[in-house]
Formats: structure tokens, sequence, C-alpha cells
């Protein structure tokens, strides 16, 4: 998705503002004001960004459903600055031609181009294709330029679809008939009070006479709205009591199996270290206690070496980025200033120590 040079100026001097970040996102993704014709790097910053938000939807205490809301919203209306720079001569698709982007052969998902409106089976394909990159996002198979290049088809032929169904008209059918109440013999008949009101006033106002009887004056009826139906008071639902139960049940087995799954992670991970401590000096053969190496958070490989009988990192790492070294392995937080996201003033010298001492040991220096 590059600037493209269109003679739609309108396209080019628009502005799309994205939503207030919390500062516990903000710290590692930013999100900025585009203007024209979304970038590909810009884009990867809603999705990293959207990623980010999602998964801490199991907290409460962190997830923001109206963030999330959100920030889909933004994404929405970014794509939509593509899809109109892609395919400006013909906002409105008749038969444009929606080419996907080359699937990895660990991907078992064929994508091909869709003309005009796409079917059900080729949308189907489509979003199968991004749920399985999506869940390879912590692996080192995940491409991000590929899950921008998917979300974006997904989007262009959901938008050709959607255009396509309202031209035919699509969006309202008819709701079927409904069947006639069912009058058990038990049950009274219905009668309509608005009649009954018509009955005594004819029948006060003309009065009912039989032979050798006084004419008889009949009470009128108190009034109702016309078809005004009896309210029932609620009564208690056992299935959704039970479905409740169900549901809490189903939470705490997940919260268990949530607690073992760390277990068995932080022995795998262990294992691994030691298995490679004394192989490797290179960061991007030591995990996180998540499992995770550095470059999956875009963070330079680097190598400790000795140096008058001390380790030593084989380059200059400062600032931000050894910051973030510190929190990918969560360690000298006492080394960072979290307000800036940076290593406090004076400290960068004890905070490349103890990161090569980490990467050499895999443990913190005993005090």
């Amino acid at each position: 998705m590059t600037r493209a040079h269109s003679p739609n100026i309108s396209l080019d001097t628009m502005t799309y503002s994205p939503p207030p970040l919390p500062d516990y996102l903000a710290r590692n993704h930013t999100l900025e004001v585009i203007t024209g014709v979304p970038t590909d790097e810009q884009v990867r910053s809603i999705h990293d960004t959207i990623r980010s938000v999602n998964s801490v939807s199991n907290v409460p205490a962190l997830y923001d459903s109206q963030l999330s809301t959100q920030l889909a919203q933004y994404l929405f209306t970014v794509q939509m600055a593509v899809y109109r720079n892609e395919y400006l001569l013909n906002v409105f698709p008749g038969e444009n031609t929606y080419t996907p982007p080359p699937i990895p052969s660990h991907i078992p998902i064929s994508l091909e181009p869709v003309v005009g409106a796409p079917s059900d089976e080729e949308l189907d394909a489509a979003h199968s294709a991004v749920r399985t990159l999506e869940n390879l996002a912590n692996s080192p198979f995940f491409d991000s330029g590929l899950n921008i290049k998917l979300s974006q088809h997904v989007f262009n032929i959901q938008f050709a679809r959607y255009i396509h169904d309202s031209n035919q008209g699509q969006f309202t059918r008819p709701e079927p008939p409904r069947p006639p109440p069912q009058t058990s013999a038990n049950e009274q008949p219905i009668i309509d009070s608005g009649h009954i009101n018509n009955l005594a006033d004819n029948q006060s106002s003309q009065g009912v006479t039989e032979p050798g009887l006084n004419p008889v004056n009949y009470p009128k009826a108190p009034s109702s709205p016309v078809g005004l139906e009896p309210t029932l008071l609620p009564q208690p639902n056992d299935k959704l009591d039970k479905i409740y139960d169900a549901q809490l049940d189903t939470n705490r087995l997940l919260s268990s199996s949530e607690e073992l799954l760390k277990d068995i992670r932080r022995t795998l991970v262990t294992t691994y270290l030691k298995a490679h401590l004394a192989n490797s000096t290179h960061s991007n053969d030591i995990m996180n206690e998540k499992g995770e190496q550095p470059w999956m958070h875009r963070l330079e490989n680097i190598c400790t070496h000795w140096v008058g009988g001390t380790r030593k990192l084989n380059r200059s790492i400062v600032g931000e980025e050894l910051a973030r070294y510190l929190k990918f392995y969560k360690i000298g937080a006492e080394l960072i200033d979290d307000d800036v996201g940076n290593i406090k003033s004076g400290k960068e010298a004890d905070a490349q120590q103890l990161l090569a001492y980490y990467l050499v040991n895999v443990r913190l220096p005993v005090s």
C-alpha cells in the first residue's frame, strides 16, 4: 500500500485521527494522524495496537472494550481510504478484480483472485486465511506484512459484496407470516374491550326492552386502549440460571488450565535456556519467560564478548532500545524511567552491564 499519484485531490488531503491510547499502550505503540493514503507502516501500527488490546481481553482491569471498538472503526476508515486509492475509478465495484497476496506454504488455504462480488466460499476462504495467520502471531512464521495485505483483501471483497447486495436489495427480507394464536378448549376467548364498550354504549342509549318489562340501562364499561395486553409478571428462568452456573464452572476450569499452562511454559523455557546456555552468546537465542525471542518484538540481535575478563556487549546499545531489552527480560526495572520509557540518567552503564550478565548467565547477579 504505497501512496499513489491520483487525480482525486480530496483523497490526498483527508486526515484520519486515531483514538487516544492509555499509558500502558502508548509506551510501546504510537498511532499518528494519517493524511492522505495510509502507508504499510501506518496500517501495521494499527494492527499491532489492536492485537495488544485484544491480548488482555480476559483481564477486566486492563481491557477497554470502548477503545477496542474505536480502534476497529479507525482501522475500517483507514482501510476504506486504501480501497478508494486502489480502486479510484470504480469505487462502487462491478467487475473489479481483487487479487489476494501470495499465501505461504505453511498456511494450507488457497486464495484465488475475486472478480466482482465474492461468493460465500471465497469470503470463507479469505477469513480462514486471516484467522490462521493470526494464530501464528507469537511464532516465527507470523508475517506482519502479509497480515496487513490479507486484512485489506478481506476488507476489499467484503465491501464489494456489500455494494452488490445493496444494489440487489438483499438487505431486507420479508418476515414469514406469523401463525394465528391457538385457543385450547379450556381457554376463555379473548374479547376486544373496544367492542364491549361499543355494545355497552348502544345498549345504554337505546335500552333493552323485553315483553312486560321496563327498559334496562346497563352500566357503561370502563374504557381501555384497544388491543391492550395484560402485563405478565416475570417468571424465574431456570435455563438462564443453569447456563450461568455452567459458565462459572467453565471459567474456573479455564483459570486452572491457564495456571497449568504457565507452569509448563516456565519448565520448557528453563529447559531450553539450560540447553543453550553454554553454546550461545546471541540475544536471539535467549527467550524470555513467555517463550518469546527478541526479534519477535523487533529487537535487533546483540552478542557478548570478553573484554578484560568481563563480558561486554558487542555494540553500543543505549536509550530506548536498552530499556526495551530490559523490559523484554523483565530485569533492571529500577534502572528504567517508566514515564519516558528510557534508561534513567547516569544508569546506562549499569543497564548495559546487567544485560550482558543476563545474556551469559540467564539470571540476575547475586547482590
